[in-house]
């Protein structure tokens, strides 16, 4: 199953953790053959995903706490050349952690921010609509933070 699932652009989708029928239908109808993974093997298990998910996996295991700068640059940087080189062969790239929320709105609102032009404030718009409220949780001013400071540099 696929929960809190969008389509960020063509050729990319994001979503929350998917189970075995999920990995099944982004690569048999959507034509994901690769995957970025932002949660840690304590929440789903790295080789569980590679057994259920007939593509590649690449994982970033990524914390919303003080998620560090270059690490989110760098996913950032990835997705971009991903989704560059998967648009001439009609793939397809998704994006998740394990709610498809936290950093999973955090890597793709920082690609937002370096590679699309977005403001910030187009950043949240699209953030809220997948769960965040950007107050009061710790995760999400440290969130807010990191793309801030994308924005400043």
């Amino acid at each position: 199953m696929l929960t809190n699932f969008g389509v960020v652009e063509s050729g990319i989708y994001r979503c929350a953790q998917p189970d075995a029928k999920g990995f099944n239908d982004l690569y048999h109808q959507l034509r994901v053959t690769t995957i970025i993974k932002l949660n840690d093997n304590s929440e789903y298990p790295l080789e569980r995903e590679k057994q259920e998910f007939s593509g590649r996996v690449l994982d970033f295991g990524l914390s919303t706490f003080h998620p560090d700068i270059g690490v989110v640059r760098t996913i950032a940087t990835n997705i971009d050349q991903l989704h560059l080189s998967l648009l001439s062969s009609r793939d397809a790239l998704a994006i998740h952690c394990s709610h498809g929320r936290d950093r999973t709105g955090l890597v793709i609102g920082a690609w937002r921010l370096l590679c699309c032009g977005w403001t910030m404030k187009r950043v949240e718009d699209e953030r809220r609509l997948y769960g965040n409220v950007w107050i009061l949780d710790l995760a999400d001013r440290e969130i807010v933070e990191c793309l801030e400071s994308l924005v400043r540099r």
